[in-house]
Order: structure tokens, then C-alpha cells, then sequence
């Protein structure tokens, strides 16, 4: 889960629903920026962060009794073998996005171990196998994962309310293709434009689901759970407009 720290509580937004962020800014960017067989790719960044450990059981709450972050879970294992695996059996298209997703992030994790280097090198041979049965070079595929990735780090930006707190008002995503870097913006009247501008439309909105707790602290998972579970969501929105000024 993504929480984010306020002054009397917490947001917290589930990865699940992040994730269903991430597939509507898909939904909106630019035809032209879409990587081939487009239901699949949808399908995987909708999925990418399915097969996490599970709610019911982990732990979630940080010794000193805060709802913890997914960021403070470190890179999880046992999730990144789970969703490349079941990945498979949906379509060869998805498990080769997800793999490369999945390998992504455990390259980036600030602890390696010999499974995650096991894993890494198992997910590279997938890959090629994959890029083999779809006859592709593995600079295009490089491409195609990079959309799957600025959709999820625009969503993550925004889950985070990383442009929400304090004077920051602009942060980098990185790349829809290789072509140009994409700069994120909060207006004054508190909208959202990115530039270049890459999306279809010049006005839409997106929106997620979270949940507001104003306990600052909870004495075990179990008391988390029941707090949620008893906390209706909210639906949060974020409306992107395009500025020529930016």
C-alpha cells in the first residue's frame, strides 16, 4: 500500500488501485505513443502490481506503529515470482512486459541477494526468449516497457501527493519514448500539465480511491485492518489541463 504521512493521520492508497491509475493515464496518452498489441499492454500495466503479499496476512505496520509504506517493504521476492508466473498463462505479450518490470525493480533495490541475482538472470532469459517468439530487437521492447513505466511513475506521483507538499511544483517523470523527458507540473489552481504535452485530449480527469485515517499510530496490523475495513474510500481526482506557459 502507498501511504502518505499527514498532519493528523494517514492516506492510504492501495497498489491495486494505483495501478488502475496508471492504466486510465494510459488510456489518455497519445495514440501514437502506444506500444503494439494495446489490450495486452493495458492489461499488464492494470496488472503490474498484482500478486503482492497479501493484505490478509503481512505485516503492515512499522515498529514504531505506522501504516507501513510498500516502499519500506523493500523488494519483494516472492510477489516478483508470483506475477511473472501467472503473467504466463494470460499471454506471452504481458509476461514479457512484467518481466521486465519485475527485473527493473529488483536491479534498483538497494539490497541484492544471490536470489535476487538468481531471479534476475532467470527473467533475462525469459526475456530473450520472449523478444525471439515475438521477432523483436531488444531496443524496441526496451521501448515498449518504458510506456509501461512513465504510466507508473506518473501514478505513483501522484498516489504519493509528491506535488502537494510544500513549494515543489514540478518533478521529472522520465520517458514515454526516447524521444523527450516529461516534466510534471502543479499549477497555481492546482491542476496537473505535463510537458510536452502528451495526451490526447487538452482537459481530463483521473481518479483514485483512498482511505482517510486520522489515528496517528496503532498498536498491530490487526487494529489497522479493522479501521480500514471499517472506513468508507474516498475517491480522489486529479484534472490535467494543457498549458502552453509550462
Amino acid at each position: 500500500m502507498i501511504v502518505r504521512n499527514l498532519n493528523q493521520g494517514y492516506e492510504i492508497i492501495f497498489q491495486r488501485n494505483h495501478a488502475l491509475l496508471a492504466g486510465e493515464l494510459a488510456r489518455h496518452l497519445k495514440e501514437a505513443f502506444r506500444p503494439p498489441r494495446w489490450i495486452e499492454t493495458l492489461s499488464a500495466i492494470l496488472e503490474h502490481d498484482d500478486g503482492q503479499t497479501d493484505w490478509s496476512e503481512a505485516e503492515w505496520i512499522t515498529t514504531d506503529g505506522h501504516p507501513k509504506d510498500y516502499s519500506e517493504r523493500g523488494f519483494d521476492l516472492t510477489q516478483a515470482r508470483k506475477i511473472t508466473q501467472e503473467s504466463a498463462y494470460k499471454s506471452t505479450w504481458i509476461q514479457l512486459l512484467v518481466s521486465m518490470h519485475t527485473t527493473s525493480l529488483c536491479e534498483s533495490s538497494e539490497y541484492q541477494t544471490d536470489n535476487m541475482r538468481q531471479f534476475i538472470k532467470e527473467q533475462r532469459a525469459i526475456q530473450k526468449k520472449l523478444r525471439k517468439l515475438h521477432s523483436l530487437r531488444e531496443n524496441e521492447v526496451v521501448g515498449y516497457y518504458r510506456f509501461l513505466r512513465w504510466c507508473d511513475e506518473c501514478s505513483l506521483i501522484l498516489c504519493k501527493g509528491e506535488l502537494e507538499d510544500g513549494e515543489k511544483r514540478s518533478l521529472i517523470i522520465g520517458d514515454i519514448t526516447s524521444q523527450s523527458t516529461v516534466k510534471i507540473v502543479r499549477t497555481d489552481d492546482g491542476s496537473m500539465t505535463v510537458a510536452p504535452w502528451c495526451f490526447q485530449e487538452e482537459h481530463f480527469s483521473v481518479t483514485a480511491e483512498l482511505f482517510q485515517l486520522n489515528q496517528t499510530s496503532y498498536q498491530s496490523t490487526e487494529e489497522l485492518r479493522a479501521q480500514i475495513s471499517n472506513t468508507s474510500p474516498v475517491t480522489k481526482t486529479w484534472i490535467f489541463k494543457k498549458n502552453a506557459m509550462i
